[in-house]
């Protein structure tokens, strides 16, 4: 009987495990440093942009809302006249969204729509900023060029339908100041994601370094950047928002995020990516004396600018996951950001959109998509659904949302894989040649 000699045996047996260690090493290293996304679905929106059709939204799609089952995007004028803008449902994005989950495999889908809804007029290089989903609630944040009662709007979900504005709050332009829509809204989950501890609709405004809260449901002011005796007569529990400015002291606010666990909240604005550590349900981390690492700015542009979509997204508990044959070693907290330093065509997606720890640390995203995206002028926005690990991403250029799942190849572990395959081959037949050479 021909055997492998125990030296062999031995060999094969220290190689396997090196193997091990190595695949190990390499999902290790890339739960650490990578992100995967591999993409589930894209909508076309052109149509959105024509002037006759039914579901014209404005000349390009600017926001994006998903929560994992409901998909809205909403429109920004740059068109060089005066036109509408307004939010749109698609209506097919969650059956198509499970449907590639099941399936392990993407696809581009054809777009079916709702009617259209919070409709406005609007002048050229204005519009809609931001949008959130919390459950069936729908916020928009809209930007007419001057002050609006319709700079926060909240709407419903499931009738798509307004619940409030802020004219009927009490938080008119008269009370509180500035009521522009200028940065996307999210929700307020509260300090220590306690709901009674400061929840609601957080916004943020050109010119306030102060965090702002109306209450979810109702729209009822809670904090504000201003007040006056009138408005305390009217709403006596309201008070000042707590500080959130940097000591660079930019107010250009565009986009900001919760924590949802902790209510640290992050904020998008000319000067780059900054933090804000909560400390209790209307305080903070004093922005201005706070050492580097807590309040303060985490990441920087490169190239200050006052750009429009200049957005930010809250990747909360993104866990490792596999989608057919895909996985993703990934597991923590995270925010995707898009860099538009310059509003310039020709720029690329993977070189825009970055991924960045909650400290600031660079994440590297590995892309697996259905079709390389077109370059664009870098304006993107993001939403995430933590339930359904999945990441909305408009793209306002080339009038696409795409969504993705968190799982995609790890290249790097099934090259190892391969070689210690081929190699562990190798020295199997080695091992059973000198055996039959020794018999």
């Amino acid at each position: 009987m021909r055997t492998i000699t125990k030296d062999w045996a031995s060999r094969l047996r220290m190689a396997g495990a090196a193997c091990i260690i190595a695949m190990g090493s390499a999902v290790t290293a890339q739960a650490q440093a990578t992100i995967g996304l591999y993409e589930l679905a894209r909508f076309s929106l052109n149509s959105t942009s024509g002037t006759g059709n039914a579901e014209f939204i404005g000349s390009n799609p600017i926001a994006v809302g998903w929560n994992g089952s409901k998909l809205y995007a909403a429109g920004f004028n740059g068109s060089g006249g005066t036109t509408n803008t307004a939010i749109i449902e698609i209506t097919n994005a969650g059956s198509a969204v499970a449907a590639a989950l099941a399936a392990g495999s993407g696809s581009f889908v054809t777009p079916t729509y709702s009617s259209t809804f919070g409709t406005v007029s609007t002048t050229t290089t204005r519009g809609y900023t931001g949008l959130a989903m919390n459950g069936s609630q729908l916020a928009a944040s809209l930007d007419l060029g001057s002050n609006s009662p319709n700079g926060i709007q909240m709407f419903s979900a499931s009738t798509n339908t307004q619940s409030w504005n802020l004219s009927a709050t009490g938080t008119t332009t008269a009370n509180i100041g500035t009521t522009r829509g200028y940065a996307g809204p999210d929700f307020d989950p509260g300090w220590q994601g306690n709901a009674a501890q400061g929840s609601g609709l957080g916004w943020a405004t050109q010119g306030a370094g102060r965090r702002l809260l109306n209450n979810a449901s109702s729209g009822a002011p809670i904090y504000v950047s201003a007040t006056t005796a009138a408005f305390m007569a009217s709403w006596p529990s309201a008070a000042l928002g707590m500080v959130i400015n940097t000591p660079l002291g930019s107010t250009t606010w565009r986009d900001i995020g919760f924590n949802p666990a902790t209510g640290d909240m992050y904020a998008r604005n000319q000067e780059g990516l900054t933090r804000t550590n909560r400390t209790g349900a209307n305080t903070d981390a004093n922005p201005n004396t706070s050492t580097a690492g807590q309040s303060a700015v985490i990441w920087s542009q490169p190239t200050p600018g006052n750009n429009v979509a200049t957005n930010l997204g809250y990747m909360n508990t993104v866990v490792s996951s596999t989608v057919g044959s895909f996985t993703n070693a990934y597991s923590g907290d995270l925010l995707v950001i898009n860099d538009r330093s310059s509003t310039a065509s020709g720029q690329s997606w993977t070189s825009v959109i970055q991924f960045v720890s909650t400290t600031g640390s660079s994440i590297t995203p590995n892309w697996t998509f259905l079709s390389a995206p077109a370059t664009g002028n870098a304006a993107y926005d993001f939403e995430w659904d933590q339930a359904s690990q999945t990441l909305a991403v408009v793209d306002y250029a080339n009038r696409n949302v795409s969504i993705f799942t968190t799982a995609v190849p790890e290249p790097s572990t099934t090259a190892i894989a391969g070689m210690c395959s081929i190699g562990l081959a190798s020295l199997m037949l080695r091992g059973r040649r000198r055996s039959e050479n020794n018999s």
